[in-house]
């Protein structure tokens, strides 16, 4: 039964998770890419993976680096990632996890099922604030949840495939 709300993901025809696959792989910039389903929020993550070759190969997200652009944009990044970046050193360099502009910014960077023996991946979630979480937030009143966003697939994989162009640039560019 529909709330009557356009916004109300609960309303069955607002829920995408129920028809989407929970994972999916595929390339983008010579990369193999992947988006899987986090099984306890059921919200979704992306992943890129590159090879030992790639200058990041081994950072973890917490690593500093060098910025792809001087302008970092807050809305993709998140405060928090801003937040632990007030404290570093004025050197030039940033987290990785700030570098790549990403929803929510990179949040994981390591080996995983995903990776395959060699691979190394990087990767960020769906599960910050603004973002509705259908396996936890199911049951919350309508009213905490006008201004929650379901990261859909479509969504997810375009993510993926910015944050593969942005790993692709960063091997062009050389180790930093």
């Amino acid at each position: 039964m529909s709330s009557g709300d356009p916004r109300d993901p609960r309303d069955r025809a607002l829920r995408p998770w129920l028809d989407e696959p929970d994972a999916t792989t595929f390339e983008s910039s010579g990369y193999r890419c992947n988006v899987a389903r986090n099984p306890h929020s059921g919200t979704l993550n992306g992943y890129v993976t590159v090879d030992a070759t790639h200058p990041w190969y081994g950072l973890t997200a917490d690593a500093r680096v060098e910025p792809l652009r001087e302008d970092i944009d807050i809305r993709r990044t998140g405060v928090f990632e801003i937040l632990l970046e007030s404290g570093a050193p004025d050197d030039g360099l940033v987290r990785l996890g700030l570098a790549i502009e990403v929803h929510g910014g990179v949040t994981f960077a390591g080996r995983g099922t995903l990776t395959g023996p060699t691979g190394w991946s990087f990767g960020f979630d769906c599960g910050h604030a603004g973002d509705y979480m259908p396996l936890l937030m199911e049951a919350w009143p309508e009213s905490m949840l006008d201004d929650m966003v379901y990261r859909d697939l479509d969504y997810v994989t375009g993510e993926v495939a910015r944050m593969a162009a942005q790993l692709r640039m960063v091997a062009r560019r050389g180790a930093s």
